[in-house]
């Protein structure tokens, strides 16, 4: 999973690799503006000296700008002499995020901790892996076969399987060979969280690459890639051209040492790329191409969702009696025409700052089932990814908010329901968490009935708000079955323990002015205004700054855990931190403004 200090700050699940005498500030600076996270090695500068101010120039290029984070690669091994001052610089400077490579140790990452910062490792194996995990790293870089530079040798997927049960929460970065969004995509779903690109940031004009040296890479194709240790003695992708117009007789590297690996003529004269080289066919800016990225990761991730939806309806409809919802319609008995494919289970819409996710099954009742579940889980990724985004409205088509889990599916094959239905639900808690986790303000708006699953749902919204219809059922105890879909948080923090009894066992339904008059939901309104009225308060909140709504949110649900005294902190770091945002600026400036002109 991504850690709390990425979360809600990167526009995509994206960093840009710190690549040798490739990144430097430029790239670093207009990649994080773009919304992914952007790093470089610390030895591109040839002296501490020059590191630092590399430092304060990235520092000042991105000022208090609300954008993503940016980190430094480090070389820890006895040969490095920057090593010890490079990393005092790192600790100085506060770097969010320190990159290591070749190896690790505890006191590193915990003196990096000590300032609130990340700890990424370079891993190539297994072993490499578990080490760094020993030293207590927030994450891994799964350097695989096809990366450019120092590359691994095991297939992404492979490499991933193995580390992904290792790493529990902690985050899994992909690298190797990636050089578009589909990629990224489907990185995320074979199960990383994050996926590191070089090549394709070579061919930037920000970064410090040779003309020449982009030239090739666009002339270049898979074919051209040479995997070889011969270079410097650790295995490393090179592109084959370079070859041929330098002596690959260097004599024995011997033993491997990072002063003679950094020499100027090197890397200069054997140019790197990774096997990503064929997707490759322009020189941009780092902001075009991240936007290219973002577009391309959004149509994968649409087409990711529709084809998880097809063959959930597809295993709904053969296994558990599920109603065919296009068997009706797909085809005109008279003319033999396909009509068009049927609606999604769910729908998500994007207009500004707000996103509406519309539960959209309403001859069901918009209740719970295997396909619905999945495509609820994809349109929470989505929104979790798009960083613009700052109030998340949920609400259901029809005449009811949600009817709980489809009792067709329920009530199925008894051999294989524990199998589907748990399937399912694990996709519908994913949805919920992600909907409690993401640092935007999540609104439930409901009409009609709100029933078990559906009841829950409306409660672990950060706010709700009912038409005067409205009516809350438990249904669970009646049906034998526990809560589930979050109820026995959103339900117990918004009444507390005994009235969340009371309604769960002893309550038949509740009424939206009852729930009001409980302090359940936030407004009542008449029905026929209901859409109306939750766009107006979405409208408001979205006034707020998205740090302010991030940190907010954050706050309120952490307090339950924390002693005052950690709660009270927290309270300064986060209000410190809002006050380094463009927004609270242009606030402040705005109100003395107004002040000076009465």
């Amino acid at each position: 999973m991504l850690p709390s200090q990425l979360r809600g700050r990167l526009r995509i699940p994206a960093m840009a690799a710190p690549m040798f005498l490739v990144s430097g500030p430029d790239l670093v600076v207009e990649t994080c503006k773009a919304g992914i996270l952007g790093t470089f090695p610390t030895l591109n500068q040839r002296t501490a000296e020059g590191y630092e101010q590399w430092l304060i120039e990235i520092r000042r290029g991105l000022g208090n700008a609300d954008c993503a984070p940016f980190g430094a690669q480090f070389g820890i091994h006895h040969t490095n002499p920057r090593q010890a001052p490079d990393l005092a610089l790192a600790i100085r400077y506060q770097v969010p995020l320190v990159i290591t490579t070749l190896g690790i140790t505890r006191d590193i990452t915990d003196a990096v901790h000590a300032y609130g910062g990340l700890v990424f490792h370079d891993a190539t194996t297994i072993r490499h892996a578990k080490k760094a995990l020993d030293a207590n790293v927030d994450g891994i870089i799964a350097v695989c076969s096809g990366a450019g530079g120092h590359s691994g040798t095991y297939n992404p997927f492979a490499f991933t399987t193995e580390l992904r049960p290792l790493l529990g929460d902690k985050t899994l970065i992909l690298a190797g060979a990636v050089s578009n969004g589909q990629s990224i995509a489907g990185a995320i779903a074979s199960g990383a969280d994050m996926v590191s690109l070089g090549t394709c940031f070579i061919t930037t004009h920000e970064s410090m690459a040779p003309d020449a040296q982009k030239a090739m890479i666009l002339e270049s194709t898979i074919n051209d890639i040479v995997y070889t240790d011969k270079i410097s003695g650790i295995g490393a992708s090179f592109l084959a051209q370079t070859f041929s117009r330098a002596s690959e007789s260097r004599g024995s590297h011997g033993v491997f040492d990072v002063a003679r690996e950094i020499s100027p003529k090197l890397w200069r004269d054997f140019w790197s790329a990774g096997q990503g080289v064929g997707g490759i066919n322009s020189i941009t800016s780092v902001t075009e191409l991240c936007d290219r990225l973002a577009r391309e990761y959004g149509q994968a991730v649409d087409r990711l969702t529709a084809t998880a939806v097809a063959y959930a309806k597809r295993l709904s409809g053969a296994h558990h009696h599920m109603p065919d919802y296009s068997a009706e319609d797909s085809m005109n008995s008279e003319s033999g025409s396909v009509a068009p494919a049927p609606e999604a289970p769910a729908t998500l819409a994007i207009d500004g700052a707000i996103a509406t996710i519309t539960l959209n099954r309403p001859h069901a009742f918009n209740a719970i089932d295997p396909s619905i579940s999945i495509c609820l889980e994809s349109l929470a990724q989505q929104i979790e990814a798009t960083e613009q985004l700052t109030v998340v409205i949920v609400e259901g088509t029809g005449s009811a908010f949600c009817a709980g889990g489809d009792l067709q599916t329920i009530t199925g094959d008894t051999d294989s329901l524990e199998t589907v239905l748990g399937d399912m639900i694990s996709h519908y808690h994913a949805f919920i968490a992600a909907l409690r986790r993401m640092p935007k303000l999540v609104i439930t708006s409901v009409q009609g009935s709100a029933a078990g699953a559906g009841l829950s749902l409306a409660f672990m919204g950060d706010l709700c708000i009912a038409a005067d219809d409205a009516r809350f059922i438990p249904a669970y105890g009646r049906l034998g079955v526990s809560p589930d879909g979050g109820g026995t948080i959103g339900l117990v923090g918004a009444a507390g323990p005994q009235l969340a009894l009371r309604i769960f066992l002893a309550e038949d339904s509740v009424s939206a002015a009852q729930a009001f008059a409980w302090g359940l939901v936030a407004k009542v309104v008449p029905a026929v205004d209901l859409k109306a009225e939750t766009r107006r308060l979405a409208e408001r909140i979205a006034q707020n700054s998205p740090a302010a709504i991030a940190a907010t949110k954050a706050l309120v649900y952490d307090s339950g855990s924390r002693t005052i005294e950690v709660q009270l902190d927290a309270e300064k770091r986060s209000l410190l931190a809002c006050t380094g945002t463009q927004p609270f600026r242009a606030n402040v400036n705005r109100i003395i403004e107004a002040r000076l002109n009465r």
